[in-house]
């Protein structure tokens, strides 16, 4: 059961969508009253969504995933993708499985702490790994005097002796 407490590091949202009466979602209600407050005990900010349908939709369950890293885009993150599965003539254990297959899943797009764009990314490991090329000092074209900065130079000036 120690993987529910990954479920909002692994998962950005939950949603289960049933009916409150029909005899198809008595499972997924079942599933709601007795796992619910235990999920949001141990995860307090996460949207687990359960959201009410009428009797001939689907009951089912959607995870949205974080998105998955890419360092070809400016925000360094691709596109969350979605998944839904349908819990219809499921029991309660079946979409217990179905959840945690689903936050397995998601364990390979992991919410990232912090995230930095990718061109900083890069220009940060050029500058940790000694190589200062292509980095410049924008300080002139933002009104900064480079001579008056509290330490006494950038630490990427090429220029400076």
């Amino acid at each position: 059961m120690a993987w529910r407490a990954n479920i909002s590091r692994n998962l950005l949202e939950v949603t289960i969508r049933c009916s409150n009466s029909g005899a198809e979602s008595a499972a997924a209600r079942a599933f709601i009253l007795k796992h619910y407050p235990g999920i949001m005990a141990l995860n307090p900010e996460f949207p687990f969504l359960v959201r009410p349908h009428s009797n001939p939709a689907p009951v089912s369950l959607k995870a949205v995933f974080h998105a998955p890293l890419d360092d070809t885009s400016i925000t360094g993150r691709g596109v969350p993708a979605e998944k839904t599965v349908d819990l219809e003539g499921m029991s309660m254990e079946e979409i217990d499985a179905s959840l945690k297959q689903l936050v397995t899943e998601g364990a390979q797009t992991p919410e990232v702490e912090v995230e930095v764009p990718a061109p900083i990314g890069r220009a940060l490991e050029n500058l940790v790994n000694g190589n200062y090329e292509g980095l410049v000092w924008p300080g002139a074209a933002l009104g900064y005097d480079k001579t008056k900065l509290p330490y006494p130079r950038a630490p990427f000036d090429s220029s400076a002796p």
